[in-house]
């Protein structure tokens, strides 16, 4: 259990999410790039959704009183809530629902300045659906969310800013966001599109994390080794 270590719990999602960003193209014609996803992503979560739903209804049967230990209450729990009986596979759908976002505004929108405001338009978008506990099916809320982070991995690809980072940039990083997690302002829970209450935090959730993520590939080798 990472409980105890909430920060911890609020930046591996990001640093996924950034990630996935590093490494993704746009290139395909619309059609062959749904493909892809579909198979790499929505396939694999429909699989692993129905067996997760087997077994767990065959324990329950098993152990009725292994109900208690989830929200979920049906196999169509994708389409009217945020949580699965086998949580983890929320990723795969919101990873897919990104891809297609930024797919399109990479299409529609050629300039970079341009992007980063829709994209941060779309975050702000998935953040208010959060807060008001609005829904929509298979974490494409979610996804919205998450976007700026996919975007800034797009960016720490294409502009190399591994190489624009010192140390004293990291240093000064490093001392805003103890001070910010010491106020729990960095508290967050992506899964459930669960944010600070208020914009500003936010934001400054989605730029300490960026950062943070960034520096420890800079620092630690974990993204540069894989730059083609």
């Amino acid at each position: 259990c990472i409980e105890p270590f909430p920060l911890a719990f609020s930046v591996e999602v990001p640093a996924f999410m950034l990630l996935s960003g590093y490494f993704f193209s746009s290139k395909l014609p619309f059609l062959d790039f749904l493909k892809k996803k579909g198979r790499t992503l929505l396939i694999p979560f429909v699989v692993f959704y129905i067996f997760s739903y087997f077994i767990y209804y065959l324990f329950m049967w098993l152990y009725p009183p292994m109900s208690n230990m989830t929200a979920a209450s049906g196999v169509l729990d994708c389409f009217s809530q945020r949580q699965y009986f086998n949580g983890p596979l929320w990723f795969l759908p919101c990873l897919f629902w990104s891809q297609v976002y930024m797919y399109g505004v990479e299409k529609y929108f050629p300039n970079v300045a341009v992007r980063g405001i829709i994209v941060g338009a779309l975050g702000t978008l998935g953040f208010l659906l959060g807060k008001y506990g609005l829904f929509l099916p298979l974490s494409a809320d979610i996804a919205l969310s998450l976007l700026p982070y996919l975007y800034c991995g797009i960016l720490l690809r294409k502009y190399d800013l591994f190489n624009r980072i010192n140390i004293w940039t990291t240093i000064i990083a490093i001392l805003v966001t103890a001070v910010l997690c010491y106020h729990g302002g960095l508290v967050s829970q992506p899964s459930l599109n669960f944010w600070p209450s208020n914009l500003p935090m936010t934001w400054l959730v989605y730029i300490a994390t960026i950062y943070g993520i960034t520096i420890c590939c800079k620092y630690l080798g974990g993204v540069s080794c894989f730059a083609i």
